[in-house]
């Protein structure tokens, strides 16, 4: 059985959500039908297959419903799918004032002042 910091603790591995979901006697039919999910969705967020879901806000709903469905913590499985789903941030390019020494940019401070440039 997957412990709950088991999936915050190795993000790339997914949770195994269907033998969870079988332990609890729970079957994907009966969470289909109580929150009015496709069965495909359901089973796409158990296999972690998450570009199969229609998108936007309903990613995120589908995956708290299932999750409280089979009594797994929402914001595990969520930060599951935003670390497998989201772009990883990306870095702004270093200025030319950043890549400039000290001294440089002392001597651009005293031109500027000195109205030079």
């Amino acid at each position: 059985m997957m412990t709950t910091t088991g999936c915050a603790a190795n993000l790339g591995a997914p949770p195994d959500l269907e033998s969870l979901r079988k332990q609890k006697g729970v079957a994907l039919e009966e969470i289909a039908r109580r929150t009015k999910i496709r069965l495909g969705y359901l089973e796409a967020i158990e296999t972690g297959q998450f570009e199969q879901l229609p998108g936007g806000i309903y990613n995120t709903s589908y995956i708290r419903q299932y999750a409280r469905a089979i009594d797994f913590p929402e914001s595990e499985l969520l930060a599951f799918y935003r670390a497998k789903t989201e772009p990883p941030p990306v870095q702004a390019p270093a200025t030319d004032a950043a890549k400039k020494s000290p001294l440089q940019k002392l001597r651009i401070q005293s031109a500027l002042l000195r109205g030079w440039i």
